[in-house]
């Protein structure tokens, strides 16, 4: 299964309930959120108006969804590769099938090191 890498940007602090996560502090700022799924999961993320399931959907009441790549690595090898190079965020955030510490970090990947992990980017 494929695995994809999501870019959103908050544009103010916010207070989030994430579901039965829990609620938490998000400063304003870009974020980078690993999933895994087809090209109709990575279009759900940028409907604004939908049932809310997954963490991400929490987020993405308040945060804008920019852009996402997606390419052939395992999620949980995709996110301990993002783990050397960006801050993890929420711990548990999406990653309740995987053991990572978490699926979001703060800041984003430059679209070199995307291009040399061989992610493309999705379109949307």
């Amino acid at each position: 299964m494929s695995s994809y890498i999501l870019i959103l940007n908050l544009p103010e602090n916010s207070t989030i309930k994430i579901g039965a996560l829990g609620t938490f502090k998000f400063p304003e700022g870009q974020y980078t959120y690993v999933g895994s799924g087809s090209l109709s999961r990575i279009r759900r993320h940028f409907i604004r108006e939908k049932r809310l399931h997954w963490h991400i959907d929490y987020l993405l009441q308040k945060a804008i969804p920019l852009e996402a790549w997606i390419g052939e690595l395992e999620e949980k090898t995709l996110v301990k590769i993002l783990e050397r190079k960006l801050k993890p965020s929420v711990k548990g955030f999406g990653s309740s099938d995987t053991g990572n510490y978490s699926h979001l970090f703060s800041g984003k990947p430059d679209r070199e090191f995307l291009h040399h992990l061989g992610y493309r980017k999705a379109q949307i």
